[in-house]
C-alpha cells in the first residue's frame, strides 16, 4: 500500500469540507452520483468540480489504479481508487 501511494498521482484542490467529503466517497466511474452531487452546487463549484472528476477519469483511464486528492482548503487529504 504505501509503495503504490508513493508512486501515485496527487491532485491538488481548494474545496468545502463538506464537498470534499462527498468526493471522497464517490467513484470516478459512478456517473450518477456525480450528477446528484453537480445539481446540489452553484455554478462556479460545478465547473470546478467537472474539472476534478474529468482529471480522475483521465488518470483512471490512463491505468492508474490510486490517486491521491489533496484539499489545500481544509488540509485533508483522500486516497481514490479506481
Amino acid at each position: 500500500m504505501a509503495q503504490t501511494l508513493v508512486n501515485a498521482p496527487t491532485i491538488a484542490i481548494d474545496l468545502r469540507a463538506e464537498l470534499f467529503e462527498h468526493i471522497r466517497k464517490l467513484s470516478p466511474k459512478d456517473g450518477d452520483a456525480w450528477k446528484k452531487l453537480l445539481a446540489q452546487v452553484n455554478a462556479g463549484e460545478r465547473s470546478y468540480i467537472i474539472q476534478i472528476r474529468t482529471a480522475l477519469e483521465d488518470l483512471s483511464n490512463e491505468g492508474k489504479k490510486v490517486c491521491l486528492v489533496y484539499n489545500h482548503k481544509v488540509s485533508d487529504a483522500a486516497v481514490i481508487y479506481f
